[in-house]
Order: structure tokens, then sequence, then C-alpha cells
């Protein structure tokens, strides 16, 4: 099946001619205002008879829409002359179609044309009305197939988190997107998860200065907007991270029921999510919901698990693996007869585990116990 990424990337081509390098931007039609967003990355479209399945991209109005949405942001690729490969949410047009695509300068906009050879076609805005959505197609003419391509920037067009869960506040947001990127506010940082260990999630920050895409990763912020929470975006930068557990989907769109890509099904027996256990604190939990969110970093784990997953760094759950094996050993009668109680250097300290024994980490029978 051809995916209707084709369209995004011609509605790419639409920032006027001098300003279309490589880069990442935003893309909206210049009668409608609407912005572009790839919502989905299955669809088709037939050139002769002007027929497409459209529904993978979707027109929005409303800039502030735009600022938390990896779904609207492109990056251009220039290969030389009016021709050009556009990506998004993991894919590109020559990956998807085959050939790149054409874009052509009209005065401050540009016009968006997909060919198959002998046959042309332009790409619009169909919805000609002042309602919020719009439907991307090939029927509208004059100023309708004009678009407006911005450059992501750090001032009035940048991306920024925008967090859903405060813990004493401080903010997180599990994330991903397919971009690299960096932090451009202070206070900002990011995390994976490295391994479970019965209902204990371990948590570890990544030390990168810049961190790759597709990377799902949890981020921390010090505040709820998006305005102090902005990312620096690249191409192709970053380290892969091997041992995370984190997973994510790029896609949730809910108008495309039957599209096999267009959402993933929620698996309450392999997957937690990001959210606030019943202690009150930052955890991996059952979703309520039937699908997972776009762009958003999920847990995945082995099937049977628990369904709350409480946060602790190495450290943490080192420390509790120890207090865990001194409960067992504490719980004991004191009066049971061993071999031996002796110090981690070999040294036999007693006949038996008792209260007279002083704080410390014994061997007894072969087996390290902790008196506390």
């Amino acid at each position: 099946m051809k995916k209707i990424l084709t369209y995004i990337l011609l509605l790419f081509t639409t920032v006027s001619y001098a300003q279309l390098q490589n880069g990442f931007y935003r893309v909206h039609n210049y009668a409608t205002e609407r912005y572009v967003y790839v919502y989905d990355n299955t669809g088709k479209i037939n050139i002769s008879t002007a027929s497409a399945d459209m529904g993978a991209i979707q027109l929005w109005k409303n800039h502030n829409r735009t600022i938390s949405d990896p779904a609207s942001i492109i990056y251009v690729e220039d290969k030389g002359g009016n021709m050009y490969n556009l990506h998004s949410q993991g894919t590109s047009v020559h990956e998807i179609i085959g050939y790149n695509v054409m874009v052509y300068p009209k005065g401050d906009t540009y016009q968006l044309y997909a060919s198959n050879g002998s046959i042309g076609k332009y790409l619009a805005d169909d919805e000609t009305s002042n309602v919020p959505d719009g439907q991307l197609g090939t029927i509208a003419k004059g100023d309708y197939r004009k678009w407006v391509a911005t450059p992501v920037n750090l001032e009035d067009n940048f991306f920024g988190i925008k967090p859903n869960f405060n813990i004493d506040n401080t903010y997180y947001e599990p994330f991903y997107a397919d971009f690299s990127f960096s932090f451009a506010n202070e206070g900002m940082k990011a995390y994976y998860i490295s391994e479970t260990y019965k209902h204990i999630a371990v948590i570890k920050e990544i030390n990168d200065e810049i961190f790759a895409a597709n990377t799902p990763v949890i981020i921390e912020c010090g505040s709820e907007e998006p305005s102090s929470n902005k990312l620096n975006l690249f191409i192709n930068k970053g380290n892969k991270i091997n041992n995370n557990m984190l997973k994510g989907v790029y896609f949730n769109n809910e108008r495309r029921p039957k599209s096999k890509d267009a959402r993933t099904k929620y698996d309450a027996n392999t997957m937690r999510v990001l959210g606030i256990t019943s202690e009150g604190k930052l955890g991996f939990i059952i979703s309520k919901e039937e699908y997972l969110a776009a762009n958003e970093a999920y847990l995945n784990v082995p099937a049977g698990s628990p369904e709350e997953f409480e946060l602790m760094t190495e450290e943490q759950l080192a420390a509790y693996k120890e207090n865990e094996q001194g409960q067992s050993i504490n719980s004991v009668k004191t009066d049971y007869t061993v071999k031996g109680v002796f110090s981690i250097t070999g040294l036999k300290v007693a006949d038996k585990v008792d209260k007279s024994l002083p704080k410390g980490i014994y061997i007894v029978n072969g087996k390290k116990i902790i008196i506390k």
C-alpha cells in the first residue's frame, strides 16, 4: 500500500524558495492557515484519476496546537534543483513512494506538485470554509494551492515539551519522536528504563548532550509551560541506548480505525504507561485507554507483570534488595541453632543468630545476612 506521506512531502515544498534548505519546518496553507500534521503513514494516490486516500494527513488551525506535537515537524532534504525529500514521523517521501517531490515558487509561497510522469496534480486544502480542520486534496484552486513553510526556531516557531505529570513541582512527560534533540532550557533531563525487578522499574538518566532520534524517553522539566521546555532539533545525531525497555509509537489516528498503522492497540498484559501510582508516586501503571497515545513512550514488560511499577535508581534498587534479604533473615526465630556465625572475613563471631549480635553483615550457613 502506498503511503500518504507523499502529500505531506509535497506540502513541505511550500516554503519560500530562498528559505527551502535542509532543516526542520512547519507547513500551513496560505488561504486557510491550517497546519499540516502527519498522523498516519498509510494511504494511496492515483494522480490519473485524482483519487486518493489522504486520511493520514490532517490540517488544523491554531499555531499553538503545533508547539508540542511532533506530527507537525517536517525535515526538508534538498536533493538539488527543485527536488526534495521530506521526512516526518519515522519515514520519508522517497521511502514511501520511491521518488522525490517537486516544489514550485509562487510569490512568497510554494505550490506542491505530484506527477506520475505524464499527469500531475497540485496539492490543496480542499476545505474552503472557516472550520478548524480541513481536508488535503487536489480539487481546490487559487490561494488554496499555496503553502507556507516556516523554519523551526527557538523564538516564534519553537518545539516545546508540554508535561502531563506533576510531582512536587517537577514535571514529567513520556516522549517519542523521529528527530534528535537537545535541551534549550535549564532544568531539563532525560531518562530511560534499564531493567525491572518485581514491582520496580530502574530509571537511569541519559547523560548525552544530544538524544538520538527514535529513542523513547521520560523527560523531566522544571516548568509546565512549553515555552520553558524548548528543544533544539537535529537530524541523525546522538547515541542509541541498547538496554532501553521503553518503546514508542508514532500514531494514534482515531479517524482511520481500519488502517493497521494508524493506531496501536493497548495490551494490558505487556504494556505499562507513565502515570501516578496508587501511592501517589510517578511510575508505570495500567492504562485506561484502548490505544497507545501518539508520540509517547511506554514500558514494555513480560506477560504477567505487576499492575504498577515503582521507579527506583540502581542504587535504590541495591539498597532495596539488601533490605529485602535482611528482612527475610530477621524473620527467623532468634533461638534457631546454626553451624556458626562468621564475619565477612571468615572469622567466627558467634554460635548462633541472636539479638546480641551487633549490626552488620554476617555469613550464616554459607549465606549473607544483615543484622539491623
